[in-house]
């Protein structure tokens, strides 16, 4: 279930897409909790979680143990699940993973899950991996204040630059909008344009 955070960073995407919309511009292609699964092969796709999927999981790990006969005719080998914040979808159909790193009372952000996943890799490993296999190697696929250089966070009546995941010449993919809430992004490919919107304390590329 999202959390109050993330239900306000869907909202600020809805009515960054709404102006877009309004200037004739395409909406921004994010999906929210978009799950991801691993081939034992290592490529990555988009799935749904299921219960079939647990069990086809377990039984690739079954396969992996050797208490299991393998699949044949080259049939899909599940072996990890993911489910980053966010997947944005490029024009040129590639994908970006990406997870929001929210900040705490005490302003620390959401940490990485440091427990290892199904098949052994750390949620992080997996995002970039993702990312990679996608040909879009973005770094460090975590969102925070530090790694987008947020600085203080303003009052709700000041303006200030806000730069969301789109896309743009090679892997950047920022444009600046102007709207108050404190959330300053790096500095690429900016764009004209913008209105404002409330938006929380939380940062994205």
């Amino acid at each position: 279930m999202a959390t109050t955070k993330e239900k306000c960073f869907r909202d600020a995407l809805d009515k960054i897409n709404q102006g877009r919309e309004a200037k004739g511009d395409k909406p921004l292609d994010v999906k929210h909790e978009q799950g991801w699964i691993r081939d034992a092969n290592g490529s990555w796709r988009e799935e749904t979680w299921t219960e079939a999927l647990w069990g086809s999981i377990r039984k690739t790990l079954r396969i992996q143990s050797g208490t299991q006969e393998p699949r044949s005719g080259g049939a899909p080998n599940p072996i990890q699940y993911r489910k980053p914040d966010v997947t944005l979808t490029k024009p040129d159909g590639s994908k970006v993973v990406l997870d929001t790193k929210f900040s705490d009372k005490d302003g620390k952000p959401d940490p990485w899950r440091s427990q290892e996943g199904m098949s052994g890799t750390k949620q992080k490993e997996d995002y970039e991996d993702i990312n990679k296999k996608q040909k879009n190697d973005v770094g460090e696929p975590g969102l925070d204040k530090n790694s987008c250089d947020c600085g203080k966070r303003k009052l709700e009546t000041e303006k200030v630059t806000v730069r969301v995941p789109v896309t743009a010449p090679g892997h950047l993919f920022f444009w600046p909008i102007p709207a108050p809430g404190g959330v300053p992004m790096p500095a690429p490919a900016p764009a004209p344009g913008g209105f404002g919107f409330p938006v929380p304390e939380f940062v994205f590329p």
